[in-house]
């Protein structure tokens, strides 16, 4: 569910906009603030899981794995067990920052159509 809904959020922010237009970039201004919300939002969620996967994998490390087994080797295993909701944190993070990105960019070109239209 978080990751299908970072996966929406990814498209919306790879799209094309008009950025000519003021009342379009306006427009995905609000859009991309709200996404960036609902962002740090996934982002804690899924750390949340992230973190939840993580006890989990220790624990099934700990209680399945030969005390011999170096401490390296278990915490590949574990990482190797979490790995997709690791994936998940580390996209949740990326998109919100890329919302931050688009937010400043599209500052500029409002500034810009704004000097063009003063002039």
């Amino acid at each position: 569910m978080i990751e299908e809904r970072l996966n929406e959020i990814q498209s919306i922010l790879e799209a094309g906009y008009d950025s000519d237009n003021g009342n379009i970039i306006n427009e995905r201004l609000t859009l991309i603030s709200t996404l960036m919300a609902e962002s740090g939002k996934l982002l804690a969620d899924a750390t949340l899981v992230y973190e939840i996967e993580l006890k989990k994998g220790i624990l099934e490390v700990l209680t399945n794995i030969p005390d011999y087994t170096s401490a390296s080797v278990q915490n590949s295993l574990v990482k190797t067990l979490c790995a997709n909701n690791h994936k998940v944190v580390i996209l949740a993070d990326r998109i919100n920052r890329a919302c931050v990105h688009q937010i400043d960019t599209m500052r500029t070109q409002l500034s810009y159509i704004k000097t063009l239209i003063q002039s």
